[in-house]
């Protein structure tokens, strides 16, 4: 999982398997959601880095 504020990487994760990155994906929301520029996704690193959930939402 990688959180990016303002183009920035302010943070790097791993976790192995997807229930656990997707508590954090929340708590991460949670705590950092509200900052302007602000962009979080949960990739599948064995799947060249498909994206699995992101925030926002890009759809």
């Amino acid at each position: 999982m990688t959180l990016t504020i303002k183009a920035q990487t302010i943070a790097r994760a791993w976790w192995p398997d997807v229930d656990t990155a997707d508590q954090k994906l929340t708590s991460w929301i949670r705590e950092r959601g509200g900052i302007a520029g602000t962009r979080i996704t949960v990739t599948d690193e064995a799947n060249h880095g498909k994206v699995l959930r992101a925030f926002p939402d890009p759809a």
